[in-house]
């Protein structure tokens, strides 16, 4: 059976005995609640269960009531205009032939398609990460920096395992006065004990020298991967690769 205008709805001449009422959520609705509200006694009475579904047990003669179905609705409502006959939502459809749908779904490329599941595949990647360790990062000067071992250190490893899946590929590049490949592309995991192993360096910043390096091994990415360039720094550069003061990026 379905529902009337209000979300009624009627089984009737029924015998008694145990049934399962078992309702199917319309799409973009989310099940929130489904019980027997009226107590009559039987063995159901107490189960709230969120699953679609509400046992009863019927009696010779006994009209069964308060047996509700609440639903959520987990996407906005595609606004439409009422029919004032009826006070009922007039049926405009989307762009994939859904009655008052929410229209096509968009995929990780920027492309929209009607079935989710006809989104392109991920593409490989391969990731270049260059870490500022100059002297700004770790002002004021202590025995400990916590701008580089715990935030810089710790974002990289997060942003590794956040991207990372089984033909992800990355490098890490530390760079101050002189940029270092300390990790060629590999794994997630080799990549994350590289970047555990950095012991900073302190001096001037040559970012122009570390983007070079990850232009160069990004060249070795495979041929199938789509390259990246991550760099996490404080601020300008002060050196560029010939060592020559910079103070900004004309300069470099």
């Amino acid at each position: 059976t379905v529902t009337d205008s209000t979300g009624s709805y009627t089984f009737a001449n029924v015998e008694p005995g145990d049934y399962t009422i078992v309702e199917e959520n319309l799409d973009g609705f989310l099940d929130v609640s489904d019980q027997d509200e009226e107590s009559d006694g039987d063995e159901f009475d107490n189960d709230n269960t969120v699953d679609n579904m509400i046992k009863l047990r019927l009696e010779a003669g006994e009209t069964d009531n308060g047996n509700n179905f609440v639903d959520e609705r987990t996407n906005s409502p595609t606004a439409s205009p009422i029919d004032s006959s009826t006070n009922t939502p007039v049926c405009i459809l989307d762009e994939c032939g859904v009655c008052n749908g929410p229209g096509q779904s968009t995929c990780c490329d920027g492309s929209q398609v009607c079935d989710r599941s006809l989104c392109p595949p991920s593409v490989p990647i391969s990731v270049c990460i260059a870490l500022d360790e100059s002297g700004s990062i770790c002002k004021p000067k202590g025995d400990d920096c916590p701008n580089w071992d715990v935030y810089t250190k710790g974002y990289a490893k997060k942003l590794i395992q956040g991207i990372d899946n089984d033909e992800s590929k990355f490098a890490i590049v530390s760079f101050a006065r002189k940029p270092t490949l300390d990790q060629a592309l590999s794994d997630a995991g080799t990549a994350i004990a590289a970047v555990d192993a950095l012991v900073y360096r302190d001096g001037w910043t040559n970012t122009q020298g570390a983007i070079e390096i990850c232009r160069m091994e990004l060249l070795n990415a495979p041929a199938d991967h789509r390259t990246y360039l991550v760099l996490v720094t404080d601020g300008y550069p002060t050196v560029n690769k010939l060592n020559e003061a910079g103070h900004n990026c004309e300069n470099c």
